[in-house]
């Protein structure tokens, strides 16, 4: 977990310092903090593409892009069921790459 200046966890009222610490830790090439600190705040926005493309590099950067290519199929799964909407051409760019990284 983050320290600054508190513990930082995912809850509704801080978004924004969520993912300012979201890209802290990528800098600091902290993706295990990164991938656990996407996973909480998703569970409380899930719909939110900024947090999801934060995971999927995350989990890109941890070799686990079978995990990635999973996660995909299921956001753009909610997205499209719940907003009739693919998601962002970021967040395809980077399920392509793990497809790309999965089979080769």
């Amino acid at each position: 977990m983050l320290y600054l200046g508190c513990h930082l966890s995912a809850t509704k009222g801080n978004a924004a310092m969520v993912k300012t610490a979201l890209s802290i830790l990528q800098e600091r090439g902290q993706m295990y903090d990164t991938i656990d600190l996407c996973r909480q705040a998703l569970r409380i926005e899930p719909y939110d593409e900024v947090l999801f493309e934060h995971l999927l590099r995350g989990l890109l950067n941890t070799d686990q892009a079978d995990e990635a290519a999973e996660a995909y199929t299921l956001f753009s799964e909610k997205l499209l069921s719940v907003f009739g909407t693919m998601p962002a051409e970021s967040i395809r760019t980077l399920y392509w790459q793990a497809l790309r990284t999965d089979n080769g």
